[in-house]
């Protein structure tokens, strides 16, 4: 998570100078639940809630579930926007998704 926000934090500065139109907008979603991994790849609920979360979330922005909200607290000085509970695909039960929020600056 907290590599996440930091990166989120650092892209105003890394897109400066360059045209908006082409400026770096990353969608993250992180939870923190139990993944399979298989060589190089990575599976599990844990791994496809995350990346449903990543479709929630807006450009430049982070979607996490409520075992992240949780986790996290208030470590990493943000705030989390409570979005409520969302079905999302190939996910059995509904998911309570929270977006970060921080002091973005200028894009």
């Amino acid at each position: 998570a907290r590599c996440a926000v930091e990166i989120q934090r650092g892209m105003p500065e890394r897109n400066a100078g360059i045209p908006e139109d082409r400026h770096f907008k990353f969608r993250m979603g992180i939870n923190l639940g139990d993944i399979i991994v298989d060589g190089d790849d990575f599976q599990g609920d844990g791994v496809n809630l995350a990346v449903r979360l990543q479709g929630l979330a807006m450009p430049g922005g982070i979607a996490c579930s409520e075992a992240v909200r949780h986790a996290v607290g208030n470590k990493l000085g943000v705030d989390f926007a409570d979005q409520g509970t969302r079905t999302v695909k190939n996910i059995a039960q509904q998911v309570h998704v929270y977006f970060a929020n921080w002091d973005q600056g200028v894009s």
